[in-house]
């Protein structure tokens, strides 16, 4: 498209800025999502020959970053700050990617300016249900910039089969959530990690008194399915979700998740017409309270705090007001925050590998609820999936391999190390 649009004559040229620079914002998110996956990799600019394609070399993690950097903020100059048809990109998501690849990339003043000139654009804000967002009645949001557009009849996908519950629709669940996510949540009144003294956590009551959007993301024992019937995981309890089933596609948690899966969408699961969203407002707000973080000193200031605070305002969250400014602290908290805020929505391996704490989150079994054991009143129990154990090597596993096939195709491309 780019090699081809000047070709076209009589055109506006305020169009062909505007296009132009919306091809240039999708090949720059392709490769945000290219290099964190592989590190160095091809960079093309031009169409190729199949000749070029057996010859091309890697770049640089860094020069790709750079090329990012200056696609994006070319792009933003030329994109509106809103556009009349929903769905395409604007100026706020090229300025939302260009400070998602500079956070990626460690480049926090740049990051920090890209996320300031989104908030100082005026077009996005913080929608007050965070329920609402990850369901039809929350598509017109301003807070979602950039999501992927789909309809019922015409472009559907089948997330609700993807997330169901057994006990609606047997052996069609893919992904259940782990322990580590659900005890991620922090408790509502007290503002603490529930493993914290004076926390106020009861392990008998372990949904009472948590961040709501545990509540939004996640079906957890007592919620009510889709179906109008209770989800019930304990063992023994007779139901399809029973957490000792013999099903393969039963939670072994003891959870399912709930952020996407919309009730209207019961009777059709293959036909959802939910937006995936890939960029909201959210995001920017913590890209700009952790670039400030990381800079530190005069950087960490009370937009900082406010921008945190958006977040966890809203009317279904009411999270405590944060108002910490030490550096360390601060910087364990927008990393929850993330984890939390935006869960399931295709950042958790980025942030474990440029946070480069895989051999610390990674390794071990997959574990599950904690349970009044039904057979023994008072003693309580953690599922566990002792028959898979997750490993992690520093030394190879931040990056995903070349694939086989290209290094076939191109002796001039280099695995990445261990592989």
């Amino acid at each position: 498209f780019l090699e081809n649009i000047d070709k076209v004559v009589d055109i506006d040229q305020d169009l062909v800025s505007r296009l132009e620079a919306e091809s240039k914002t999708l090949r720059a998110y392709a490769y945000i999502n290219l290099v964190m996956l592989y590190g160095d990799v091809p960079l093309v600019t031009t169409t190729m020959s199949v000749a070029d394609a057996k010859e091309i070399t890697q770049t640089s993690a860094n020069e790709i970053w750079s090329f990012i950097s200056t696609e994006l903020g070319e792009a933003a100059a030329d994109l509106p700050a809103v556009q009349t048809e929903k769905g395409r990109v604007t100026k706020g998501v090229a300025l939302g990617l260009k400070a998602r690849a500079a956070l990626y990339a460690g480049n926090y003043s740049e990051a920090r300016d890209a996320a300031a000139a989104v908030m100082a654009l005026g077009v996005h804000q913080i929608h007050d249900s965070y329920a609402e967002l990850f369901d039809y009645a929350g598509e017109s949001s301003s807070e979602i910039m950039f999501a992927r557009q789909y309809a019922r009849d015409l472009d559907a996908h089948d997330i609700f089969n993807f997330y169901t519950a057994n006990s609606l629709y047997t052996k069609q669940c893919q992904v259940i959530p782990t322990k580590e996510l659900v005890d991620a949540y922090l408790m509502q009144s007290t503002g603490l990690p529930i493993d914290e003294t004076g926390s106020g956590f009861d392990p008998f009551d372990p949904y009472n008194d948590r961040d709501p959007r545990l509540s939004h993301t996640i079906y957890v024992n007592g919620d009510i399915l889709p179906n109008g019937e209770v989800l019930n995981t304990l063992p023994g309890s007779g139901t399809g979700d029973d957490i000792i089933s013999p099903s393969e596609n039963s939670t072994q948690t003891g959870w399912y998740f709930k952020k996407y899966v919309s009730d209207t969408d019961y009777l059709t699961p293959w036909n959802c017409g939910v937006n995936l969203i890939y960029l909201r407002y959210a995001e920017v707000l913590l890209t700009y309270a952790e670039a400030s973080i990381e800079l530190g000193g005069a950087s960490i200031d009370q937009s900082v705090l406010d921008a945190i605070n958006e977040l966890r305002t809203r009317s279904d969250v009411n999270m405590p007001l944060v108002t910490i400014t030490d550096q360390a602290e601060l910087r364990e908290l927008v990393r929850r925050e993330r984890k939390v805020e935006l869960a399931i929505e295709g950042h958790r391996l980025f942030d474990i590998r440029r946070w480069q704490i895989g051999e610390d989150v990674i390794p071990g079994t997959i574990k599950g609820m904690t349970y009044e054991d039904p057979a023994s009143p008072g003693t309580l129990v953690t599922a566990e999936l002792t028959g898979y154990i997750k490993e992690f090597n520093p030394a190879k596993h931040y990056l995903w391999p070349i694939p086989f096939n290209e290094l076939e195709l191109n002796d001039n491309l280099t695995q990445n190390p261990g592989y």
